[in-house]
């Protein structure tokens, strides 16, 4: 590098630059920040700089220290960084959002005993790994275990596509941030030269760069090499920060006043308080625009990371209508060679000014951007939760303070793969289905190409929304070589604004078949969750595909019958459409049911097999039945079965006490559910923005209706566990989490949910817009307590009236203002396609 050569024209990047200006400062004594790297990138630019400042440098804040990390007993201080996740936990608990897994392919002759060992050397050597953050009457505090357990688990996985799915479930696993330990290990073994291995850990103790080095670590110890200790420990780490951050410069705070919220045309309003769910796309660019955006970053005097930055700002603005607003991004903070190899939460949340006002050109964005990324970085030293105190943000339960979307770059030496003693090693994605702001777009550099990925909420967004979003970027980036000069507002984006395809009509034919069509139509819609996990409708079909040729192996076809004697859970949704897929009818039981019902009920109804989630200690006993496990696991390549099923074929078989208490199966058809829907649109027009609460046991009939009117519509069903719909107060929270819009109930269930907390309450009725009742007779004076609150339109209160025989609901009527005035109870017309006689 030459003395006048530009740092970003020769390739600098962002992370390059901070290891630049730790070395420097160690090197000469002075106080050097990026943000100075940025404004005099040029050697004889930093040299007149370095020259006014005479400031000692900041090793010298800390003691030396010998090699390895302090394994010190008693209470340690968090980070500020720490301290700010640590909240967000507290604020969420139990979400995967902070949790960081690595995910990789094994294939070759594995040494499962060196690999034990080997993470068990790097959890040894690296002290964070075994940290944990219990609670004190003054906050948290962090505690180091003296001694590594052993953090390796191997189970036995199935085929490849079902190993993956176990294992990315074990990653969403919550970890207890007080007991720890917040790292564990899974080996799926698919064969003796086939694994997959899951590493994960909580964000409080790793973050990017700590993979790179525990990855690099576990090489050198499964070939039972030393691994180099790391010089200085994460102790020291927060002293040096803590005190750089009691002597930062400027008032950053100051380029951030009057910030408010950016609104991004979102699918869904707002919720009270937002869940962290989520999902992913991602958009590839190609080899060609990627080299030229590295050109234009070299020439234009910036980094690659401001020049993405500046087309998704762009985008950002073009879709929200707003000039001015906040973007958050990381900053990977390591000040000093001495904490090159220390693993733990080393990343400062650094929160950048947008400001597109006067309709500026892409390389005024970009400068602009530039300016503010260099003074940013120089005032990052102010820990995020001061920074929001000064702005005079608050902090609001749907949204992040500051900003709601954010930009960040990535390069990951370890994506490459590496070898262990001749197993050759892949990285695998990782889905987590979270989100922890509105929009977080990753700049993922592979070299030759840019993947953009984005992670978004999906309690705000829909796929088609995020994915015109990315379109917009990559055509600004596009612009941005061709085109720098022009106004961005000029740059057209797309042929016309996207309008959202009505959702198919549900089917006259077959209820999988007008599955089917929902799963061809929205493949990456949300479909089903029980709050553990949840299934996509490409894979929710894909599943059910999977099942249904196990059950075709075991005889079942048109006309017979497959008991399900299975958990409320994501299993019994895959388990039902198998089930019709094979061209059965199923027959649900309750769990909860006494042995001797549920083999009277299985031997009743002649099934030819049951699928169950039971471990059988006791229990029903099934005989020569083939039982089947459940499963949620999808072969991507998986196609419908080409099963000749009619409308007039059983669909299942639900079983009553009847007069007598003596259990009655009552028999429905396909034809029988699918006008349902179609029928109840007079009361109920239903879409694929609905969300329906599965609250019954899927023995009762009102299932069938919350089931299918979300499968049918392209809506999402939410098996609500036993553990919430017991308990008022955790039930509403569920409802609000999920955002459950269509609830059923029996007017008794409504009355015990009533006793909720108001808050909690008031939470789950934002999201509804319809309570249907049904299974007793309903008083309308009982729900004056809710009325008096919320009134009857938002969300509409609907009675309906059916029996099992009748396929669930027969008449229908909305309750009004005047029916509260003068209380009565009515049960409404009869379904257009049905007709009610009263015989006296």
């Amino acid at each position: 590098m030459g003395v006048f050569d530009n740092f970003f024209d020769l390739g600098g990047d962002s992370l390059l630059a901070n290891r630049v200006v730790t070395r420097l400062a160690e090197a000469t004594g002075r106080d050097v920040g990026v943000g100075d790297l940025w404004r005099h990138a040029t050697v004889a630019q930093l040299a007149g700089l370095l020259r006014e400042r005479e400031l000692p440098r900041l090793a010298g804040a800390v003691a030396e220290a010998g090699p390895g990390e302090s394994t010190q007993a008693g209470d340690l201080p968090l980070s500020a960084g720490q301290r700010q996740i640590w909240l967000a936990e507290r604020l969420r608990p139990g979400t995967a959002a902070y949790h960081v897994p690595i995910l990789l392919e094994l294939r070759g002759p594995l040494d499962v005993a060196a690999l034990r060992r080997a993470l068990i050397a790097v959890t040894e050597r690296h002290a964070e790994l075994r940290a944990r953050f219990p609670s004190r009457p003054d906050g948290p505090v962090r505690l180091i275990a003296p001694e590594a357990g052993d953090p390796l688990t191997v189970i036995e996985a199935g085929p490849r596509d079902e190993a993956l799915r176990d294992l990315v479930q074990e990653a969403r696993r919550p970890f207890d941030l007080e007991a720890g330990p917040l790292t564990r290990a899974v080996l799926g073994r698919i064969a003796d030269d086939h694994h997959i291995l899951l590493w994960v850990a909580h964000h409080l103790v790793v973050d990017g760069v700590s993979l790179g080095i525990i990855l690099g670590d576990l090489a050198e110890a499964y070939w039972a090499t030393p691994i180099r200790p790391a010089s200085g420990s994460y102790e020291e780490y927060v002293r040096a920060t803590a005190a750089r951050r009691d002597r930062a410069l400027g008032h950053r705070w100051e380029q951030l006043a009057g910030l408010s919220p950016l609104e991004l045309s979102a699918d869904r309003p707002t919720p009270p308080v937002r869940s962290l769910a989520g999902a992913v796309v991602s958009t590839l660019l190609d080899e060609e625009l990627t080299r030229q955006l590295r050109a234009s970053a070299r020439t234009s005097g910036t980094s690659l990371f401001v020049t993405l930055l500046s087309a998704y700002a762009a985008a950002l603005s073009r879709h929200s209508g707003r000039d001015e607003f906040g973007i958050g991004t990381f900053a990977g903070d390591r000040p000093g060679t001495r904490w090159d190899r220390l693993v733990g939460m080393c990343v400062d949340t650094v929160v950048l000014r947008a400001d597109l006002t006067g309709n500026p050109s892409l390389a005024e964005i970009r400068r602009r951007l530039h300016i503010d990324v260099a003074d940013a970085l120089n005032n990052r030293d102010i820990p995020f939760d001061r920074l929001v105190a000064e702005v005079g943000g608050r902090r609001d339960p749907a949204r992040h303070p500051l900003f709601q979307v954010s930009f960040g770059y990535q390069s990951r030496p370890w994506t490459a793969g590496a070898t262990l003693a001749g197993v050759n090693v892949s990285p695998l994605p990782v889905d987590l289905c979270t989100a922890k702001y509105d929009v977080q777009v990753d700049a993922i550099d592979h070299g030759e190409t840019i993947e953009l990925r984005a992670e978004y909420s999906t309690d705000l967004f829909d796929e088609a929304t995020v994915v015109s979003l990315m379109n917009s970027t990559t055509k600004l980036l596009a612009a941005a070589v061709s085109d720098p000069d022009r106004p961005f507002t000029t740059i057209p984006l797309t042929a016309a604004p996207r309008e959202r395809p009505p959702a198919p009509r549900a089917s006259s034919g077959c209820l999988h078949q007008g599955f089917e069509q929902q799963a061809k139509a929205a493949p990456h819609r949300m479909a089903v969750t029980d709050g553990r996990r949840s299934l996509k409708y490409g894979e929710l079909n894909a599943a059910a595909n999977q099942l249904a040729r196990r059950l075709r192996r075991h005889g079942v076809g048109p006309e017979e019958k497959v008991l399900l004697h299975l958990e409320r859970s994501v299993e019994a949704v895959v388990a039902m459409l198998a089930v019709l897929k094979a061209g059965g009818a199923y027959v649900p039981v309750d769990t909860t049911h006494p042995a001797s019902r549920i083999e009277t009920v299985a031997a009743a109804a002649g099934v030819r097999a049951v699928i169950s989630d039971a471990v059988q200690r006791s229990g029903p006993d099934w005989g020569d039945l083939p039982v089947l496990r459940p499963t949620a696991l999808a072969r991507p390549d998986e196609t419908d079965l080409d099963i000749e099923v009619h409308p007039a074929n059983l669909a299942y078989v639900i079983y009553t006490s009847g007069s007598t208490g003596t259990p009655k199966g009552v028999a429905i058809e396909h034809r029988q559910v699918t006008r349902l829907f179609p029928a109840c649109a007079r009361w109920l027009e239903m879409s694929d923005r609905d969300v329906w609460s599965v609250t019954h046991s899927f023995a009762f009939d009102v299932s069938v209706w919350e089931v299918w009117g979300a499968l049918l519509h392209g809506g999402r069903v939410v098996v609500v566990p036993d553990i919430e719909r017991r308990d008022p107060a955790r039930l509403c929270r569920f409802l609000a989490l999920h955002g459950v819009t269509i609830l059923s109930q029996t007017p008794s269930a409504f009355s015990g949910l009533l006793a909720a907390p108001p808050a909690d309450l008031a939470r789950a009725a934002w999201f509804l817009r319809a309570v249907v009742f049904a299974g007793e007779a309903l008083d309308f004076a009982a729900l004056t307590p809710w009325t008096s609150r919320f009134g009857v339109d938002r969300p509409a209160l609907i009675n309906m009236y059916g029996i099992t025989e009748i396929t669930v609901h027969g008449t229908a009527y909305r309750i009004t203002r005047h029916d509260l005035d003068h209380p009565r109870r009515l049960i409404g017309e009869p379904l257009p396609d049905l007709e009610v006689r009263v015989v006296g």
